[in-house]
């Protein structure tokens, strides 16, 4: 288990009981499962560098099951014109489901695969 996700889990545990869930996780979660609460925000946050064109967007959802509530670009090095720092998406599921959600990460205007991909399969709880 890596640090970020150990990190993870004790946040939840301690916040989990108090009943305040906030849910974050980062490149290190890719292919894994999590369980999230209907409505609660969700913030995936990814290694991004937009100076070089290349973005992370979700794959097409349904609006009626997937929220994408602010997606915004933090620098590493705030003075410094290029830096490479985080895409961060907060997002929130509307409804009870099961999905994969898969974010690409490449430039918009390219007809090229995907340098990079991200895919978590969430679950909801009430």
């Amino acid at each position: 288990m890596t640090l970020n996700k150990f990190v993870y889990l004790v946040y939840i545990l301690i916040f989990g009981c108090a009943g305040h869930k906030n849910y974050i996780v980062d490149n290190t979660f890719d292919g894994d499962s999590i369980t999230v609460r209907i409505n609660k925000p969700l913030k995936i946050v990814l290694p991004s560098n937009p100076s070089t064109g290349f973005q992370w967007n979700p794959c097409s959802t349904d609006k009626n099951i997937v929220s994408f509530d602010s997606s915004f670009f933090s620098a590493k090095n705030e003075g410094l014109l290029g830096s490479p720092g985080e895409q961060v998406f907060t997002i929130r599921i509307l409804r009870e489901v099961e999905l994969d959600l898969v974010f690409y990460y490449s430039r918009e205007w390219e007809e090229v695969p995907p340098t990079d991909t991200f895919e978590i399969f969430i679950k909801t709880e009430r």
